[in-house]
């Protein structure tokens, strides 16, 4: 039987958005800043809707690298709202980011 990815993105999405996403993000960065920036726009279709299945979490975070989950996160791949920009980002684990991405409007 032929799956879909996107059939099962909603069952296998941490698995699936770190596979997806890696290619697109830095690791540990120090800034914010540091992180590539690219557009929703351009995203490909599966990773829209991947974007779109995450958990969004805002925070004050002045740094990637400040921790902004609570003790044993039960999050991995979130999407992060901090001082007006959007990022993809996989804790790992972690309370703080270890890959991200900035996500244009």
């Amino acid at each position: 039987m032929k799956t879909n990815m996107s059939d099962t993105a909603a069952t296998s999405q941490p698995q699936d958005s770190r596979r997806i996403f890696m290619p697109l993000c830095t690791r540990k960065p120090s800034t914010w800043a540091e992180c590539p920036r690219h557009r929703h726009d351009e995203l490909s279709p599966l990773q829209r809707d991947l974007i779109r299945t995450l958990p969004v979490k805002g925070t004050d975070a002045a740094s990637p690298m400040d921790e902004f989950l609570e003790e044993n996160p039960p999050l991995e791949c979130v999407v992060l709202i901090t001082g007006g920009h959007v990022f993809y980002v996989n804790t790992e684990g972690y309370r703080y980011a270890r890959y991200a991405f900035h996500i244009l409007a």
